[in-house]
Formats: C-alpha cells, structure tokens, sequence
C-alpha cells in the first residue's frame, strides 16, 4: 500500500509504512491513500496507529489536590482530637487557621504539553525538474531555407510528480559546432510522469546557423 502526505504547500510521495516510520510522522499529519475520499490525519488509519508512542494524559493537578486536601484533613482531625484536650479550643482553632492558610496559597502548576512540527524534505522532483526531463526529435529546414521545423518529443522520467509548460531551449550551430544563438521555448501542454508528448516548432532560422539541437531544461510541477 502507498501512502500519500501534505505539507500544507506540496504532496509528496508515494510512501510505504516504513518510509513514514523513517520520516517521523505525526498522528496530525495529512494522508491519503487509495480507496480514500478525502484527506485523513495520519492517527485515524488504523494500519498506522503503530507508528505514534503512547504518551500520557494530560496530569490534572486539582483531582490530585482534593486528595491531598481530604488527607491532610483527616490527619488533622486525629491530632485535634489526641491535642485537643492539651491546647483546647482555641489552639485546635489556631492550627486548623494555619492549614486553611496553607492550602490557600500553595502554589497552583499545570505541565503544558509541547507541540512540534517538521516539514519533510524537499521533493527533488518538484524543486529540479531538468533532470527528469529530456527532449529528442529531428529537424530540416523549410523549403526557403529561412526556417527550422522542429519534430520531436519530451519526455517525463519522474516517477510520480507531473509536469507543464515545459521549456525547451533550442541551440543554433555554425559549420565548425560553435553556438550561434539560442532560444528558449514554451509548451503549453501537460506531461504525466512515466510518459512522452511530442511537440512541433517552426524557428527562424539566423543568418550563421547550419545545424540546430535542443534539450528541455525546466518546467512546472502540477
């Protein structure tokens, strides 16, 4: 089964169980799988439950104070009684004033949990496009010997990030191989990943150029 995650700005995968135990998810973490409608947090998949520590419940202080409280109560109840007829009513009086005085103001803490979130790193697939992109093709000239007719094709090597606008950057060659210009081209077309478009372009041709070639150097991740 692959796993699909959500940083907020950009999906990334596909991920197996143990890519996610790698990267350290939290149980908040958007996923997706197939099968699935909508997103879901990563904690509501049951077959991923293994992958977040049980960490305690938040420690409530005051159901922890009544305790105390009714103890500390108790034992003063038995002193009273063993001191009362030593101190009498007014001493009984002045120690139950002291522990009242106590418990008023002993100091109330409450631990806060602490909340982190990493984003994952960057898919190399959406930040360098070049390098799963390449573009082939031949071409002649045109009956006026003016212009290039361009047939080729562009090819997506990524494994799961599709392109668009592909840019296609044409080199114009003198008789001894030396660039004489280039330009830089749009393909307003989308291009899957695992998959090839192929592409036509009419070029002026300049004055110095007896051969041409061209190479897909970038797009956009869709």
């Amino acid at each position: 089964m692959s796993y699909f995650l959500h940083n907020g700005i950009n999906q990334l995968g596909p991920f197996t169980i143990d890519d996610l135990r790698k990267r350290g998810i939290l149980s908040d973490t958007p996923v997706w799988k197939e099968g699935l409608k909508d997103w879901k947090k990563a904690g509501e998949l049951d077959e991923l439950a293994e992958l977040f520590s049980q960490v305690p419940p938040t420690f409530k202080a005051e159901s922890f104070s009544s305790i105390t409280q009714s103890k500390t109560v108790s034992l003063t109840e038995k002193l009273g009684y063993k001191l009362g007829r030593f101190l009498g009513l007014g001493g009984l009086l002045v120690i139950a004033a002291v522990i009242a005085l106590y418990f008023y103001n002993r100091p109330y803490s409450n631990p806060r949990s602490t909340y982190s979130f990493s984003l994952p790193p960057e898919d190399p697939e959406h930040s360098n496009p070049s390098q799963y992109l390449t573009a082939s093709g031949f071409y002649h000239p045109n009956f006026w010997g003016d212009k290039m007719v361009l047939n080729g094709k562009v090819t997506n090597n990524a494994t799961h990030t599709n392109y668009k606008d592909i840019r296609i950057k044409v080199n114009f060659f003198s008789q001894t191989k030396s660039i004489v210009s280039s330009q830089e081209y749009i393909l307003y077309e989308y291009v899957p990943y695992s998959s090839t478009k192929e592409f036509n372009l009419r070029i002026v041709k300049p004055p110095a150029a007896a051969s041409c070639g061209w190479e897909a150097v970038g797009g956009t991740y869709y």
